[in-house]
């Protein structure tokens, strides 16, 4: 059976448009692939952080209970063209009054360059009027140099 030249032609150009959308899907998932984001967790008293553009950075700041006044400020924040704070998380694991939770402080890497981080722990005070109490957390504030990539 012999197939029109008409028919024939519309058979390729089908095809050709299969093969333009197997392409372009192909292409938005290795862009996809290539522009996935990670999570950089640091600890508070770690000194420096290094992260590439579009990464978060996850500050750990540790256990705390804010029903005892357990609290951490973000005393100096980010230059924001280089480092967007995204604010505080708390992960707890109790549905209780009183529990305690493992607070981060969290910023997205906007662009290259250097900036710095400061953070103040007091406790059963305002930063105002900052006590860090006896033995409860760093007496002085806390600073990490981040740079981005």
């Amino acid at each position: 059976m012999k197939v029109p030249l008409l028919a024939r032609r519309l058979i390729v150009a089908a095809m050709i448009a299969r093969l333009r959308l197997i392409v372009a899907l192909g292409a938005v998932l290795l862009i996809s692939a290539c522009s996935s984001h990670d999570t950089v967790t640091v600890a508070v008293g770690a000194g420096s952080a290094t992260v590439s553009t579009g990464d978060t950075l996850a500050v750990d700041l540790g256990e705390v209970n804010s029903s005892i006044g357990d609290a951490w400020f973000l005393v100096t924040p980010p230059d924001s063209g280089i480092l967007t704070d995204q604010g505080s998380q708390f992960d707890t694991h109790c549905d209780q009054p009183g529990c305690g939770s493992r607070m981060s402080w969290h910023f997205t890497a906007a662009k290259a360059g250097t900036t710095k981080v400061t953070f103040r722990y007091c406790y059963r005070t305002r930063l105002d009027a900052c006590d860090p109490g006896p033995g409860r957390g760093p007496s002085e504030p806390v600073s990490i140099a981040v740079t981005v990539t």
